[in-house]
């Protein structure tokens, strides 16, 4: 198992070309930056199994159209 105990790094959200981001099961922890939102070709996100928190987790499905919902654990 990884073991980062870290945040996502918000150079994630500059990935424009990004359609698929697996960040399960790393521990990250505290909540999943903005400009993830901004991933318009982003198709498939696996966040699950972390200790991600803040309001903003809840509404980044709205945000990504092209998103296939896999938040388990989220």
């Amino acid at each position: 198992m990884k073991d980062y105990h870290c945040l996502i790094p918000e150079g994630v959200g500059d990935l424009n070309n990004l359609k698929r981001l697996g960040l399960e099961e790393n521990q990250f922890e505290g909540p999943v930056p903005r400009n993830i939102g901004n991933l318009t070709m982003l198709q498939v996100l696996c966040l699950g199994y972390n200790n991600l928190t803040g309001e903003e987790n809840d509404k980044l499905g709205e945000s990504i159209k092209s998103l296939e919902k896999k938040l388990t654990g989220l």
